[in-house]
């Protein structure tokens, strides 16, 4: 049960947070009527989990930077015994679905703790990115049992991204709360409805052992499908090899499987459950006695299954399956492919569907069954070979030797077998023999050869020969030579040269052909020989599922219709699929390969290939050599291998693998991934959002148009996102990123790189390493990090910050914020009202045109406000400052400082230190602070207080007010356009002295006293110092609380 998601901090949010309430109690609440909700597919449940559900809250999707394969550091010191346990099964549960790696570690990008009350996840995210995450659940909650497992594994799907099913969080009410129709457990573990409070699902009631089909398909959609899970042969229920919680599927909960590959098994032989197994991926089964309590996942392809001794259902999917059942009636079901069916004991109903199938018989309690859909077209086949040899029969003709017949029945035939002993059996038309097996549909004068299969059987290996080889022979097949197959039609054989060609198109059976004569073949049950050393270079099969495999010549196989299996072997082959699943092995030699339609394996082998897919989902593997890989229409999946190889992904969302080698990877249009792996290589991703990850080697990377992300990895890599919002990662190396028009996210990382984000809103991060970074136009935010860097944020209200290391850094137009950090840093702000703060060391910023503010901070800085009314504050260090044009407020902090206000009515504080202030033109107001100051008004009517200390102090030209405060102070007139300031505090008693030797032009003051040039005028309480210029008497300065009775003297007026 959840509460409400609670935002933090605007980089922080909890999610999840779960009351101490067991499930069952009635914390969750659900209506027993639908009211007209939508039925979701698997694909819309995980596009909300994914997105949706972070959309309707406001926020954006979210994912750890990793992809399947990847690893993600876990803290799980935080908990009890108990719940380090089974927070690594709900670990190795999201592993086995995602191919993630979770490896602890003290300093972890997701902790674990169970010291706060209930069950919640937070994270936090920057941008799309989750940059750490946090999971508790409290020890109470192990008193739920098996619901503490679904909790951890609930939470941990937070963690990694994903919402909950619908809009709800805390307690859900499915009436007013549920999205859509089916939202339960039975869909994802990431719902809050059990399988019972939904009522439009019919699953039975479990808890769940790992994630469900729609957080698979959400988390894969995050992450990539993986590849490296259960890739091999894998056995699920009885005799399992996993540790996975689970997977011998007999804990009583819900399970859904992913498998990369191999030849897998669902054994459920040891139990007497009526059993309903169907192995079609996205499809539900009913096991161990539930409801819709066993599923397997989209791309996930089991090709066996055994049941014990219920009754039991059993469906296959359109590979070739093995699938056998024990004592019961059982249904058996072979769908598409070559398929194997073994009903076991009892009266089973056998259906091989589409393919070339075996029903197999080892003893005669397996007879009696129902075989509904036996084709001898499609080359389907009964297996006596083993219960013949149980029954003693050691000829070598059964049918000649009467051990089996077809006796008529209605809808079909039987097949029997000659009976005796305690195995006789008498079927409901009064047989005295073995009622194997009713094939419906099939007459009683079909030909028994055709229909039975035993290893003893001698079946020759063709027709009367078709010719003993002429030079360029076409040997011609079809399905009437398969009729009248004899062992005295030899081999085919063709020795004499000349470019061959074995023509199977007309053949409708399922064959089996292998060119070199290596291994017999099959043409439907019959054998197809090849003679060794025969010459035939081009075999053309028919439509039906073949499997084929060439020789040392340069061969083309064409497949044609049909699921094949083809084998170039050595030689410069030329292999097409056709239409069908095919699976293209061009093996050694320069070979061209052709998918054609359907969803192909395509495997290049060693020599340089050209392969193209064709339509539909592919996966395709260039291996050795410099090959030529185009994957046409689908989704493909496409692997390089070695050699220099390029790769073309063509339409729609595909995945391009380089491996190693200087690659060139093409993705077209649809959301790509492409990984270029070791070597230099050269990646476009198109149109559409892809990724793009460089690996080893200096790459070149392009994203073109859309939300791109590319990483660079090692080496000095040049990439560009194109258009759109794209996320650029340089790695280790010196890159060059450029991102283009749009809001983009480039991150240097390690190495000297160049960053050029382009027009848009954009984030930059350099990095360590002396970096190059422009903004262009747009609101951009920009880290230098470590290095000595060089950053333009270009038009726009930027921030920035230069990190350690000497930068350069350049605001140009908009308002912009500037932090220099530690190092000997360079700021223009530019145009527009910026914020300049230089942080640490001797730092020089420039204000430039606008409302400027800077502050020097720490260190020997240099200030420049340039145009506008600006804000210079010079902090600690010796620094110096000039605000230039416009009415500037400058404090230049502790130390010994040098101010020049410029043009304007300035404000300036020295604050500390003995400073040297020039107010320039203007009306300036002029606080000197402590320390000895040196101060001059220039030009305007300024009011000057120089604070305590000893300061000498010059108004300037324009009648100034001079305030000198505490300390022995000299007010300075220079020349006669200085005339007319107040002294608002002259103090003899303070040691206060006027400087007047630079009216005298070389005179002394001494001389002009005795002339009589100085006055004192009498005003009050106070006096006017006056100056005799000529025989024109001016008013130099109005000195308050001086009496006009003081004596002129040296002492004071120097």
């Amino acid at each position: 049960m959840c509460m409400m998601c609670l935002a933090r901090d605007p980089g922080q949010t909890i999610y999840d947070s779960h009351i101490d309430a067991p499930l069952t109690d009635g914390g969750i609440s659900a209506s027993l009527t639908d009211a007209g909700k939508p039925t979701y597919t698997a694909d819309q449940i995980a596009d909300y989990l994914a997105v949706g559900f972070w959309q309707d809250n406001g926020q954006q999707t979210r994912s750890f930077d990793v992809q399947a394969g990847g690893t993600i550091t876990v803290n799980l010191n935080g908990l009890d015994a108990t719940g380090k346990a089974t927070a690594l099964q709900a670990l190795e549960a999201w592993t086995a679905v995602s191919g993630l790696n979770f490896t602890q570690s003290t300093n972890a990008m997701i902790t674990f703790d169970d010291t706060q009350s209930g069950a919640y996840n937070s994270s936090y995210t920057s941008g799309t990115t989750i940059t750490s995450s946090h999971v508790n659940v409290h020890t109470s909650w192990q008193s739920y049992g098996e619901y503490y497992l679904q909790t951890y594994i609930h939470e941990i799907g937070h963690a990694l991204g994903l919402g909950h099913g619908g809009m709800y969080n805390g307690s859900a009410n499915y009436d007013t709360q549920a999205h859509y129709a089916n939202d339960s457990w039975q869909m994802s573990v990431m719902s809050y409805f059990s399988q019972h409070e939904n009522p439009n699902v019919s699953s039975s009631f479990a808890y769940l052992a790992t994630a469900q089909m729609a957080d698979i398909l959400a988390i894969q959609s995050l992450y990539g499908t993986p590849t490296n899970v259960q890739s091999g042969d894998t056995i699920y229920g009885d005799n399992t090899g996993l540790s996975q919680h689970g997977m011998g599927l007999n804990t009583g909960k819900a399970v859904t499987i992913f498998d990369s590959g191999g030849t897998d098994l669902v054994d459920l032989g040891s139990r007497d459950w009526n059993q309903r197994l169907d192995l079609r991926a996205e499809s539900f089964s009913d096991i161990n006695g539930k409801i819709g309590n066993f599923a397997i996942a989209r791309g996930t392809l089991i090709e066996n299954a055994r049941t014990g001794e219920g009754s039991d259902h059993i469906g296959g999917n359109g590979a070739g399956n093995r699938l056998e059942s024990g004592l019961g009636a059982d249904t058996i079901l072979g769908r598409g492919g070559d398929d194997v069916l073994i009903g076991g004991g009892g009266a089973d109903t056998l259906g091989g569907g589409s393919g070339s199938d075996a029903f197999v018989y080892d003893t005669a309690g397996d007879a009696g069954d129902t075989i509904t859909d036996f084709s001898l077209v499609e080359g389907d086949r009964v297996d006596l070979t083993n219960l013949f040899a149980n029954l003693g029969y050691s000829g070598s003709d059964p049918v000649g030797d009467g051990m089996a017949w077809l006796a008529a029945a209605s809808g079909g035939s039987w097949l029997a077998a000659a009976s005796g002993g305690s195995w006789l059996m008498v079927d409901g038309g009064g047989l005295g023999a073995m009622a194997i097996a009713f094939l419906s549909g099939i007459a009683s004068d079909a030909s028994i050869a055709d229909i039975i299969d035993v290893e003893s059987v001698p079946v020759g290996p063709g027709p009367t020969d078709p010719g003993t080889g002429n030079v360029d022979t076409v040997i011609t097949l079809t399905n009437i030579f398969a009729l009248s197959w004899t062992e005295a039609g030899s081999l085919i054989r063709d020795t004499d040269g000349g470019t061959d060609t074995l023509d199977m198109s007309a053949v409708t059976y399922s064959t089996k052909v292998y060119l070199d004569g290596s291994v017999a073949g099959k043409m439907g049950s019959k054998l197809l020989n090849i003679e060794v050393g025969s010459d035939i270079e081009n075999l053309l099969l028919g439509s039906a599922r073949d499997h084929a495999w060439g020789n040392a010549l340069d061969n083309f196989i064409d497949g044609a219709a049909g699921d094949d299996r083809l084998y170039g072997q050595a030689g410069n082959d030329t292999l097409r699929g056709g239409g069908g699943r095919d699976w293209l092995f061009g093996e050694d030699g320069d070979d061209v390969i052709t998918g054609g339609a359907g969803a192909d394996k395509i495997s290049g082998g060693a020599g340089a290939d050209r392969i193209d897919a064709g339509a539909d989902s592919d996966k395709i593997y260039g291996q050795d050599g410099d090959d030529v890989i185009e994957g046409g229409d689908g989704r493909d999946t496409i692997y390089g291998g070695l050699g220099n190889d390029r790769l073309d992904g063509g339409s729609q969302a595909d995945k391009l693998y380089g491996h190693q080698g200087d690659d060139v990877m093409i993705a077209g249009d649809g959301r790509d991934s492409l990984y270029g792996d070791a070597g230099n290589d050269d990646m476009s991703g198109g149109g559409d959002a892809d990724k793009l990850y460089g690996g080893d080697g200096h790459d070149i990377m392009s994203g073109g148009g859309d939300r791109d992300f590319l990483r660079g990895d090692a080496g000095n890599d040049v990439m560009d996102g194109g258009g759109g919002d794209d996320k650029l990662y340089g790695g280790d190396g010196d890159d060059v990123m450029t991102a283009g028009n749009g809001r983009d996210y480039l991150k240097g990382d390690d190495g000297n790189d160049t960053l050029d984000a382009g027009a848009g809103d954009d984030r930059l991060f350099g990095g360590k390493g002396n970096d190059a970074m422009s903004g262009g136009d747009g609101k951009d935010f920009m880290k230098a990090d470590d290095g000595h860097d060089t950053v333009d944020a270009g038009a726009g209200d930027d921030r920035f910050y230069g990190g350690r290391g000497n930068d350069v850094m350049s605001g140009g137009d908009g308002n912009d914020m500037v932090y220099g950090d530690n190092g000997d840093d360079v700021i223009d702000g530019g145009a527009g009202n910026d914020k300049l703060y230089g942080k640490a060391d001797n730092d020089t910023l420039r204000g430039g045109n606008g409302l400027d503010f800077l502050k020097g901070d720490k260190g020997d800085d240099y200030l420049d406000g340039g145009a506008g009314d600006d804000r210079l504050l010079g902090d600690t260090g010796l620094d110096e400052i000039h605000g230039g044009e416009g009415a500037d407020y400058i404090k230049a902090g502790s130390h010994d400082d040098t101010v020049d206000g410029g043009d304007g009515n300035d404000k300036i504080y020295g604050d500390s230190g003995d400073d040297t202030i020039d107010g320039g033109a203007g009306d300036d107001i002029i606080d000197g602070g402590s320390g000895n100051d040196v101060i001059l008004g220039g030009e305007g009517v300024d009011v000057i207080k120089a604070g305590s200390g000893d300061d000498v102090i010059t108004g300037g030209i324009g009648a100034d007010r001079l305030l000198g405060a505490s300390g022995a102070d000299i007010f300075v007139f220079a020349t006669l356009d200085d005339f007319g300031d107040t002294v608002g505090d002259f103090s003899l008693r303070q040691g206060d002295q006027i400087s007047v030797s630079g009216l005298l032009q070389g005179g002394t003051v001494a001389d002009a006293l005795a002339q009589g040039l100085f006055a004192l005028e009498a005003d009050g309480r106070s006096s006017m110092l006056t100056f005799d210029s000529a025989g024109t008497i001016v008013e130099l300065a109005y000195l308050r609380n001086l009496s006009s009775d003081t004596v002129l003297s040296e002492d004071w007026l120097i």
